[in-house]
């Protein structure tokens, strides 16, 4: 007999001679090693494909999905935000109350218009259009100079330079194809009301501090006034809002205005602190 042999003779005989209990724990715990490795190897079996097809789906999301090059939402609150400039050096111009959301991709430019008044000045980029998209309308332009009025009561695009593509939100059906100097007028429910020639130029100014007004309420002509100032307006009389207000003004001038205002309506004005009261 080896020497292996007589070691293994005696190393079974050690074994034999120890406690039943002990012998009897040390079998539960290799049954148990067993069956946790043996649940473990299905385990494994079961998620290495589920994990793989995740792998693949994001890989297949990150090859399909045009995820923007440039994101970055605009507030306008109760003034005039005219220092907009996107990374293609177009720019904005935000009247008050008006927010957007612009996102740049590989093949477009995208503005939502939520609410309110905007003008554009757009770097031409054939490969690269334009589209200013709100609830009821769509715009889209290669390269322009143009105003989109997304208000509750008024809908409206009117272009200063170049051309637009006017299109319906809800089925992309064309409008209409506006041209320099021509505004379109569409109702609450994007129909075409008007598509005239006017004078755009005059239109957008607002964003310079001037306007043109024709027989415009006092109340609205002092709403827009305040959009470039810090001014609260405060009217004694009610009837006093409806005075209607025509001319050119310049927001700067708006110290003339007062004074020349009682001039053409019983009214007297008074201005304490910023506070304007229409008496």
């Amino acid at each position: 007999m080896s020497n292996q042999d007589i070691q293994d003779e005696e190393l079974i005989t050690q074994i034999k001679a120890l406690p039943k209990d002990f012998l009897e724990e040390l079998k539960n715990e290799v049954r148990l090693n067993r069956q946790k490795e043996n649940r473990k190897r299905r385990f494994l079996r079961r998620i290495v494909p589920l994990v793989a097809a995740c792998i693949l789906s994001v890989v297949s999301v990150s090859l399909f999905v045009d995820f923007p090059t440039y994101s970055k939402e605009y507030l306008a609150s109760n003034k005039i935000q005219n220092d907009i400039l996107l990374p293609d050096n177009s720019k904005i111009y935000l009247d008050a109350n008006t927010t957007i959301n612009v996102k740049y991709y590989k093949n477009k430019r995208v503005i939502n218009l939520s609410n309110g008044k905007a003008i554009f000045e757009v770097t031409s980029n054939e490969s690269q259009p334009f589209i200013v998209n709100t609830k009821r309308i769509n715009v889209k332009v290669l390269g322009t100079k143009f105003e989109v009025v997304n208000l509750e009561d008024k809908l409206q695009v009117n272009v200063l330079e170049g051309k637009v593509q006017v299109s319906k939100a809800q089925n992309d059906k064309e409008l209409a194809i506006v041209t320099k100097g021509q505004s379109l007028q569409l109702d609450k429910n994007a129909n075409l009301i008007s598509q005239n020639s006017v004078n755009i130029e005059k239109m957008l100014q607002w964003k310079d501090g001037k306007y043109s007004f024709q027989q415009t309420s006092l109340n609205e002509v002092l709403n827009e006034f305040s959009k470039h100032l810090d001014i609260n307006i405060v009217f004694e009389k009610e009837k006093a809002k409806q005075y209607p207000i025509s001319g050119n003004f310049e927001v700067k001038h708006f110290d003339n205005f007062l004074k020349v205002l009682p001039m053409i309506h019983p009214v007297k004005v008074e201005n304490k602190d910023n506070i304007i009261v229409i008496k």
